[in-house]
Parts: C-alpha cells; structure tokens; sequence
C-alpha cells in the first residue's frame, strides 16, 4: 500500500517505535503516530483516530506498516517494535513564545511576515444541531414580507426564528474560521514551549 503526498508534505520517512494498537499489526496495515502520549519513550503507534473534540487527530500523520529488512514478520504482537513509512519527517522547529502556551499536540501554524509558529488558536470544530422546521411554510431563496394578522404572537414567533438562525450562522462562521486556520497547520507540536523563539520538536504536516 502506498501513501499520497498530502499538502506538498516531505518525502515519505520509515520511522521505528512500539505497536500500541493492541492488536497484532501485519505488514501493510494503516497505523497512526501517537502524538501526545509515550513521547519520552520514542514513537508509539496506535490505530487511527479522528475525533472532532480532539482536532490533533484530524492532522496526526499516518502511516503504513513496512517489514524490515530480511525475513518478512507475518505478524508484529501489541507492544512489538516495528518500522512505519510516514509523511513528513519530525524536525526542530523555532515556535514563538508570545503566542499562546504550546503543549504536545497542539496544531502550529504559520506566522504572519515571521519564519516562527504559533499556536493555532480555533482548534474546535462543532456539528451544530439540525434546526426543526414547525413553521408549516414552504422554504425558497427568497425572504418575504411579514403582513399583519389578528392571530398569535407575530413579532415573538418571528424573532424566534431570528434567533434560531443566527445561532446556526453564527456556529458556521466558528466553523469556518477553525477550518481557515486548520488549512495553514504546518506542524503538530510533540513537545510544550512557553519561551519566545524556542526550538521545539514537531511532526512536519507540509512544508
């Protein structure tokens, strides 16, 4: 099984680490690296994960399971050492302190006329709910005129509906300001940084 380049990202690198999954892994098998646990005993692979709640794992890199060299491994048991063809290497990259506090799985972005990341900030992306219709209307591309009426409380029913649409707008525009900000993501932080111009170490999403 191959891997796509996904956004201009570096050549694919094999990198070593431990089968988390709990499962047994074949060659071949899709795997994800574990970004924020078991940093400081080298690379753990899990089975991937995406999780709105959690946007690291919308950008956590991927990668294939590859044999190593010699006699192919039918099988690696959870917990064994194995070798996985990623994208995008892990590098030093230089994180601006004045930003937010980074901590390990935090996505970074670019910064605006500086080489430096900084934290990307709209990391939650909600589904807001389903508005149900009672109005017993029939829905069009245009807004009509409200005429007078003896019956029922117009204006009170009328900004209700307001309301309720500017409440479905307004989780949109939060959604589309998280997903501007996830298209500028560069890299996910493996490391915590509180210090301005620091070098920290970080998976590269895209160059």
């Amino acid at each position: 099984m191959g891997i796509a380049n996904i956004g201009g990202a570096a050549s694919p690198q094999v990198i070593y680490g431990k089968n988390s999954t709990g499962a047994a892994l074949e060659p071949g098998d899709v795997v994800e690296v574990r970004l924020v646990d078991g940093l400081g005993d080298g690379y753990e692979f899990v089975t991937p994960d995406i999780d709105l709640a959690k946007p690291e794992s919308l950008f956590a890199r991927c990668g294939v399971v590859v044999a190593a060299d010699g006699p192919i491994e039918i099988e690696f048991q959870d917990g064994a050492n194995i070798a996985v063809q990623v994208e995008g290497p892990v590098s030093e990259v230089t994180v601006d302190g004045d930003s937010d506090n980074i901590v390990a799985g935090d996505l970074l972005i670019k910064q605006d006329g500086s080489s430096n990341l900084v934290k990307m900030l709209n990391t939650t992306f909600t589904v807001p709910s389903a508005l149900t219709d009672s109005s017993g209307g029939t829905g069009s591309a245009t807004i009509a005129a409200v005429g007078a009426t003896d019956s029922g409380d117009v204006s009170g029913a009328i900004n209700n509906n307001f309301a309720s649409l500017a409440d479905q707008v307004n989780d949109l525009r939060s959604n589309i300001e998280a997903l501007i900000d996830s298209l500028k993501v560069v890299a996910v932080a493996r490391a915590a940084s509180e210090d301005d111009d620091d070098q920290i170490s970080a998976q590269i999403i895209k160059v």
